[in-house]
């Protein structure tokens, strides 16, 4: 196990899900994404 990597991505996934939460709006799809679910 690569310590120091996961000690990084940690600290990388942290910081994006605290910049995302702290957003005045939630995250929402782009219209033409072709990751978007599809809704029926």
């Amino acid at each position: 196990m690569d310590w120091k990597a996961a000690a990084d991505f940690n600290r990388f996934f942290r910081s994006l899900v605290i910049r995302v939460a702290d957003q005045q709006s939630a995250p929402s799809w782009k219209v033409d994404s072709t990751l978007r679910p599809k809704v029926p």
